[in-house]
């Protein structure tokens, strides 16, 4: 039995946390509000309210861990957040960190990527067993981005260009990262977690429309929308340019849209493939109004 600590639970970790206590391992998750998932309560996982912009954590989320999942947080203090996180936990003695980095952490052309990178090289040089995941772009984000236009306007809308993306199920992320903070064999590596195949933000519209039965178009977006739709939504500066950057890294392309082995070896299995994430979640992209739609079929 691991006693395992989440920090910033996440898409990954608000699936890895009830698997890891449903194994029979003991759980402590840091979450923003105090009992966020009070369903977990009945899994005996211990959740702990706790500020993570900030450098400090209490010193108690440490005591006793003996494996610890480390997701951050997306805050402009990134770098400085996540030294000081390594530093207590080095200094708690916690004796082994599985690390959530980001799937361009290996070549780091923006910021976010280069945020990522210096995390990861500094836990590298910490003397502290490790292991890195690096996920790339999650199939869960299109239902966080992408649900409402699909579903009220049958469009996909990204600033993506012809850039190709190689998703990944944050299940998968999920059952990998179970399996190296429970198995022994996986100190000192880092694995790049893709799904099997690269997708054109085309052929996700395409398979949207296979699966809903009405046509799903993808609408490309221009930096400029994309910096009015951000602005006008609120969001901060530093958090505009991050995103932009990674539109910018899609459109581009050699980073995200490289597909590894790595997750599948880790799995036992092949990883699962978009059309079937989409064909398990269809309900959720079913347009509003379907009288509106353009049909695929039309009767005589």
């Amino acid at each position: 039995m691991k006693n395992v600590l989440l920090l910033n639970t996440g898409v990954v970790g608000r699936l890895l946390a009830p698997q890891l206590a449903r194994a029979g391992h003991r759980v402590r998750v840091l979450t923003r509000t105090a009992t966020p998932h009070p369903e977990w309560d009945a899994l005996g996982i211990e959740q702990a309210e706790a500020d993570m912009t900030t450098s400090e954590l209490p010193r108690a989320v440490f005591q006793g861990v003996s494996r610890f999942f480390w997701v951050m947080p997306v805050v402009e203090q990134f770098a400085e957040v996540a030294e000081a996180v390594l530093r207590q936990a080095r200094a708690a003695g916690v004796p082994y960190i599985v690390r959530h980095s980001e799937g361009g952490a290996d070549q780091p052309r923006i910021r976010l990527s280069r945020w990522h990178a210096e995390a990861d090289r500094q836990l590298a040089e910490s003397g502290l067993a490790y292991t890195i995941l690096r996920p790339t772009s999650f199939m869960q984000n299109l239902f966080r981005d992408h649900q409402q236009s699909i579903c009220h306007d049958q469009l996909l809308r990204a600033a993506t260009g012809n850039g190709r993306q190689a998703f990944v199920d944050a299940a998968d992320v999920a059952d990998a990262a179970a399996t190296v903070l429970t198995t022994e064999g996986h100190a000192g590596k880092t694995y790049a977690l893709t799904g099997n195949r690269a997708y054109s933000w085309f052929e996700v519209a395409n398979l949207l429309t296979l699966l809903l039965g009405c046509r799903v178009a993808f609408q490309p977006l221009s930096d400029e929308q994309v910096a009015a739709q951000l602005q006008e939504a609120g969001v901060p500066r530093w958090l505009q340019e991050a995103i932009q950057g990674f539109n910018q890294e899609i459109r581009t392309g050699g980073v995200v849209d490289r597909v590894r082995p790595d997750l599948g070896r880790l799995l036992g299995r092949p990883p699962k493939e978009l059309g079937a994430f989409l064909l398990e979640h269809a309900e959720a992209f079913q347009p509003v109004n379907p009288f509106a739609t353009t049909p695929l079929l039309t009767r005589s």
